[in-house]
């Protein structure tokens, strides 16, 4: 089918909630990505940071090929080995506490939402806290109770009837404003270790403690959502621990299985009692496939060397483009951990994303104004320097 057929089939069939680019994309391998006409471009994109091992990583494809022809779906009505294995496998890697599985970060975060004021309904006896604070520039999906925690006027809300009345937005980074924000009905604060959609914000390690502290003194739940910024996405599996700290709750999805849809909700053991029989579900979480899948991410983006090549690799991107920053007066600033970067642009980004796009390279532009680069954590040196010379050439430097 040629590119214009499936464009055109797209229009007519399609809701129109997508900007998407004028590309149709067929196939990938590692870092690059081929569209219909055969032109190959490095996606520094991977599908938002969702394929952290890169395209068609074949020992994640063939551990769900392999259950898909033994067992697919039996729903959670019964247990399946994949489910625990890699429950077990999980948890070992965090903090003592138990998992919710979901096929999304949305639904992680509903469960979030619905946990936390469950939980403190039977914990305190005035059973009237079910407030929670969030930050301006969130962003936690766009389910409505996702979409109420949302603390961004670009992510459209009007026309969806009221949000949820019972959450507060505060400054990013400013402990003294989440300390004047929390009364007797907060029950939780909810914090992206790095806003992702906002614009590639990292917090201050101290605002972080700070933080975590203060909800520890007021007996109130810390929920990290890290859909974005986990399973190695800034160079550790999580970036809580870049903070020291361990969250009540952690809110997980995109890049667990590498391209399979998964979510997961991790809550400490203490909280995570709130959920029995009849309080949540999901049909489809936990799949015998996704599992699978997960599981050997797991175990390959914990392998030492591909952390470490997070780290250097970022670091290494980050010094490149601050260097460019020197020549180019439309470059106001650049930011990031690990492979989790943005650069801050003086004027609206999209133009630019499309002519890196017609010279190879696939970006995408967030908060109108912050080019993000989300590559594979195995992105090659090699890579990398093509991608920045693609991006200093439409830079002007």
């Amino acid at each position: 089918m040629e590119t214009k057929d499936i464009k055109g089939l797209a229009t007519k069939y399609l809701t129109r909630n997508y900007g998407r680019q004028p590309i149709v994309l067929v196939k990938g391998r590692r870092s690059s990505v081929w569209d219909a006409e055969g032109k190959k471009y490095l996606d520094f994109v991977s599908g938002i940071a969702v394929m952290n091992l890169g395209h068609n990583f074949a020992p994640v494809n063939k551990a769900i090929q392999k259950q898909m022809s033994t067992l697919a779906h039996v729903s959670n009505l019964y247990y399946t080995e994949p489910q625990v294995e890699y429950a077990q496998a999980l948890v070992d890697k965090m903090h003592k506490g138990k998992l919710f599985f979901c096929n999304s970060g949305a639904e992680a975060t509903e469960a979030a939402l619905k946990l936390v004021r469950r939980h403190s309904i039977e914990t305190f006896e005035d059973k009237a806290r079910t407030e929670i604070i969030a930050f301006k520039g969130s962003f936690h999906g766009r389910t409505m109770g996702a979409l109420s925690l949302t603390g961004q006027d670009g992510i459209k809300k009007e026309g969806f009837g009221p949000m949820l009345s019972s959450v507060k937005f505060v400054p990013y980074g400013d402990l003294e404003a989440v300390e004047k924000a929390i009364n007797k009905k907060t029950c939780a604060v909810i914090l992206e270790p790095v806003q992702g959609e906002g614009g590639v914000n990292v917090p201050k390690h101290s605002f972080v403690q700070g933080l975590a502290k203060l909800c520890t003194a007021n007996k109130i739940q810390l929920i990290f959502d890290e859909v974005q910024t986990g399973f190695g996405r800034t160079g550790k599996l999580f970036a809580f621990e870049h903070f020291r700290v361990k969250p009540g709750i952690v809110i997980m999805a995109k890049g667990i299985a590498n391209g399979y849809p998964m979510g997961v909700m991790f809550a400490k053991d203490d909280v995570a009692k709130s959920f029995v029989p009849g309080t949540h579900a999901s049909t489809f979480g936990g799949s015998p496939p996704a599992c699978a899948g997960a599981l050997v991410a797991l175990e390959e983006i914990t392998r030492p060397e591909l952390l470490e090549n997070v780290r250097t690799m970022g670091r290494y991107m980050l010094l490149k483009l601050t260097g460019m920053k020197r020549s180019v007066p439309t470059l106001k600033q650049v930011r990031g951990i690990g492979l989790m970067i943005g650069v801050e642009l003086g004027i609206p980004g999209e133009k630019m994303v499309k002519e890196c796009a017609n010279a190879g390279l696939l970006l995408n532009c967030v908060n109108e104004k912050v080019i993000r680069f989300l590559p594979p954590l195995n992105v090659t040196k090699q890579e990398v320097d093509k991608a920045l010379n693609i991006f200093g050439k439409v830079l002007g430097v």
